[in-house]
């Protein structure tokens, strides 16, 4: 499994640009990528609301010749906005500085990559979400064990359905205990094969119909939160930051092509 960053791929002191990133895709020569979007958005309005560099792994995969296989799940606008309110602030505070604090250790390690993807950091991130559902809810916390549960059964189908050998899963990395050890009881076939570090490039650049779709991502979200969408459903999008989000990545484009 590859770890990713969403909006800090952008950030140099990650030293873990979209160029990295889609080094390490194509030199692992997979033949089925399990990504992180949900199956009955990938060709929706709402497509957009996913990580955006799970469009550039979407390119990658049909340039190398893979499957891209959507694997993500979500609860439901109303039941996550729910969930939200179940938490004190007290409990959110500790979540948001023990994140913030990883953030500051990770941009200290030498390799950052190499870092997020330890089994001791891996046991730091389990513990972190461990603690938080025990302070709270499991449906707080982004319904996080049964999201784990899901992505690994829609790879595990994957998997199956189109008997692939070689399967590269890329989420957030903060999945990749939970994905790993759920692969692993699945099946005794699974063998979890080590990431390497790539080699570092600071650039950012991703090619032009990569770009495209994510200005197309974002009027798509735009639209949906001013007009089409319910409440909840503008809410969700709100609080995820995602169109901000895109238009940072967008923007990281737009000022390689003025240099």
């Amino acid at each position: 499994m590859v770890g990713t960053l969403h909006r800090l791929h952008l950030k140099p002191e990650f030293k873990y640009s979209l160029k990295d990133l889609s080094n390490l895709v194509t030199s692992l020569h997979p033949d089925l990528i399990c990504g992180e979007v949900v199956p009955a958005h990938l060709k929706t309005p709402k497509r957009g609301f996913f990580p955006p560099e799970q469009r550039l792994v979407e390119y990658l995969a049909r340039e190398i010749g893979a499957q891209y296989i959507p694997s993500d799940w979500r609860a439901s606008p109303a039941d996550y906005n729910r969930s939200r309110n179940q938490i004190n602030p007290e409990t959110q505070r500790k979540f948001d500085e023990d994140q913030q604090n990883l953030i500051r250790e990770t941009i200290a390690a030498p390799n950052p990559f190499v870092y997020l993807h330890s089994s001791e950091t891996q046991i730091a991130i389990r513990k972190l979400h461990d603690d938080y559902i025990a302070a709270g809810t499991e449906s707080a916390d982004g319904f996080w064990i049964t999201r784990n549960t899901q992505i690994v059964e829609l790879c595990h189908a994957a998997i199956e359905k189109h008997q692939a050998k070689r399967v590269l899963v890329v989420f957030g990395v903060d999945h990749k205990y939970a994905i790993e050890a759920g692969l692993k009881q699945k099946s005794q076939n699974y063998v979890i094969q080590p990431i390497p570090s790539p080699s570092h490039s600071p650039l950012n650049e991703v090619p032009e119909s990569v770009l495209n779709q994510w200005n197309v991502d974002r009027d798509d979200l735009r639209e949906l939160a001013n007009s089409t969408a319910t409440s909840t459903e503008r809410q969700e999008i709100e609080q995820s930051g995602r169109i901000k989000e895109l238009g940072f990545f967008i923007d990281s484009q737009n000022m390689r092509k003025q240099k």
